[in-house]
């Protein structure tokens, strides 16, 4: 209704009205930001999780067993793990192929994958490599991954949507991705958004 008009034609400059509407949306702004990244993502999850167990009759996504879980953790190693266990930090039935050149050249089927003293482990498995024409094979009873730059607690995000998390924590999914040689453009994108 032309307000900005009558105040300007009133003697008040700009800079005075938006200095006023300055005052009132920065404290907004804080809030809206700190609430943003504590308290919402904690209730997005939770609000999902209660439509997860309650409504579809499901079970919780850290609760139990998840389903099969595909990850690439360098830029020529892939990982499959059947199933996975939050409360043990445990996956089992995982297998972990390393392809260069489009050519399997290493193959490990392990009975689990564990997460002990900080890094992940392949237990009681079968290493098989695949040379130019020929295939060796034999059994390892613990192979350390440093290499895995993944945490049992991204394991837990795979199935997370983003608003169930922080900023923070978006932030550092991605360096940990990119620390890989994971593409992680979808998760940037919900980054900058």
């Amino acid at each position: 209704r032309n307000e900005l008009t009558a105040m300007q034609a009133s003697g008040v400059s700009l800079w005075r009205v938006l200095t006023l509407m300055l005052i009132a949306v920065l404290p907004l702004s804080g809030a809206v930001w700190f609430l943003g990244e504590t308290v919402v993502p904690k209730y997005n999850y939770e609000r999902k999780e209660i439509y997860r167990v309650e409504v579809r009759k499901g079970k919780g996504s850290a609760s139990s067993r998840q389903g099969r879980i595909y990850l690439q953790t360098s830029p020529t190693q892939f990982l499959k793990i059947e199933s996975y266990d939050p409360g043990k930090q445990t996956g089992y039935k995982a297998v972990l192929q390393t392809i260069e050149n489009g050519h399997v050249i290493e193959r490990v089927e392990a009975d689990s994958l564990l997460f002990v003293n900080g890094s992940w482990a392949l237990k009681h498995g079968t290493k098989t490599g695949f040379e130019e024409r020929s295939i060796s094979q034999h059994d390892v009873e613990l192979l350390q991954c440093p290499q895995f730059k993944f945490t049992p607690d991204d394991l837990l995000r795979v199935n997370i949507a983003p608003e169930e998390m922080s900023y923070e924590d978006i932030r550092s999914l991605v360096m940990r991705l990119q620390a890989a040689g994971l593409r992680a453009t979808r998760w940037m994108v919900d980054l900058a958004f």
